[in-house]
C-alpha cells in the first residue's frame, strides 16, 4: 500500500473517530443539562408545595435518592442492602415531562419536542440552557390518566424532606455548616434554605 494512501486513511480514521467522539460528548452534555434542569425545577416545585416527594418517579436517580434515601435507610431499608429501595415509595407515572428546545436544536431528532399545549396539570416550568447556549424549557405536568397509586411503601408522617441546594450559598451552607451559621446563612438539611435569586 502506498505511503500516501496509508497517511490519508490514518487521517480519515482520526477525523472519523474525532467526529464520533464529539457527537458522544455533546450527547452526554445534553443528558447532563437535562438532568440538572429537572433537579432544579423539581426542587423549586417541592419547596413551593406543588410537588410531593412520592411523585419524583420521573426525576434523575440521584435527586430522588437525595430526597428519599435517608428516610428509607431509617425505616423500611434499615435491614436491607438494596440501595435503590427508596424507589418503592415512588409513583413512576404520576408526573409527565414536557420539553421544548430552541429552533436550532429541534432540527435533531433527540430535541424535536413540542411544548405541551394542554397545561391544565402544570406543576412547574424550568428554563435553562442546553449545550451551553441553546434554550431549553421543561414542564412538569401532573398525569391525569396515571393509574391509581400503586406504591409498595408510603412515606410516614415523620418524613422530613432534605433540601437540595440550588445556589452556591446553599451548597456552602451544606458543606460548611459552621461557617454558614457565623455568616447568617441558615440551611439545615431539614429546614428550607433561603430562596435562590
Amino acid at each position: 500500500m502506498p505511503r500516501r494512501l496509508l497517511q490519508l486513511l490514518v487521517v480519515a480514521g482520526a477525523v472519523g473517530l474525532g467526529a464520533v467522539h464529539a457527537v458522544l460528548v455533546l450527547d452526554f452534555k445534553a443528558w447532563l443539562d437535562r438532568g440538572a434542569a429537572l433537579c432544579e425545577v423539581s426542587e423549586r416545585a417541592l419547596r413551593a408545595g406543588q410537588l410531593r416527594p412520592a411523585e419524583l418517579g420521573f426525576a434523575p436517580f440521584g435527586f430522588a435518592g437525595w430526597q428519599l434515601y435517608p428516610y428509607f435507610i431509617a425505616h423500611e431499608g434499615r435491614d436491607t442492602p438494596q440501595i435503590d429501595g427508596f424507589n418503592l415509595y415512588l409513583r413512576p407515572e404520576a408526573v409527565l415531562i414536557g420539553q421544548h428546545y430552541s429552533r436550532f436544536l429541534r432540527r435533531f431528532a433527540r430535541f424535536n419536542f413540542v411544548a405541551p399545549t394542554d397545561r391544565r396539570g402544570l406543576i412547574a416550568i424550568g428554563h435553562t440552557r442546553c449545550l451551553w447556549r441553546y434554550r431549553a424549557d421543561y414542564y412538569l405536568l401532573r398525569n391525569r390518566s396515571a393509574p391509581a397509586a400503586t406504591v409498595t411503601w408510603v412515606l410516614g408522617t415523620d418524613f422530613q424532606r432534605p433540601w437540595f441546594p440550588l445556589t452556591e450559598a446553599e451548597w456552602r451552607a451544606l458543606i460548611f455548616p459552621r461557617h454558614a451559621a457565623v455568616s447568617g446563612v441558615t440551611s439545615g438539611s431539614r429546614n428550607p434554605p433561603p430562596e435562590p435569586d
